[in-house]
């Protein structure tokens, strides 16, 4: 497979995690990581196996924040892959801005997520935090 095909995949998994993030839907977001798949967020402990993922998004998604994803950067080795990207966090009272490095694993017809990593390098206070969080990607 070519690094442009695998990234079109990638892209298009993102795009899915995207979409179930931003709909609140913790349990599919718990499913697109390997069994073994581990989170590893900012300022806080390993989150490891599907159930202790399933239970940080829904913790993470419960005010319904929204989220966009930006690949800058992926390349695979057989049966893994890295992606590097950019995040921004859009929530009630704040936007986070940071970058993340996921470790993808191919398991049977799918690249599912196998270690999530992301670090916040800036937050600002949103100056409308009444309007509609769908609005708030104007940066």
């Amino acid at each position: 497979m070519s690094e442009t095909e695998l990234a079109k995949i990638i892209e298009a998994a993102e795009a899915e995690f995207t979409a179930l993030f931003n709909a609140g839907d913790s349990l599919r977001l718990a499913r697109l990581y390997t069994e073994s798949g581990q989170i590893f967020p900012d300022d806080s402990d390993a989150v490891g196996g599907r159930d202790a993922i399933e239970k940080f998004f829904a913790e993470l998604v419960r005010d319904h924040p929204r989220i966009r994803l930006v690949t800058k950067e992926v390349k695979g080795f057989g049966s893994l892959a890295y992606e590097v990207g950019a995040f921004t966090l859009l929530m009630r009272e704040e936007v986070e801005y940071g970058n993340y490095i996921v470790i993808w694993q191919h398991q049977g017809d799918q690249w599912k997520l196998h270690r999530d990593i992301f670090n916040v390098k800036a937050r600002t206070k949103r100056e409308h935090p009444d309007a509609p969080l769908d609005s708030g990607f104007a940066r």
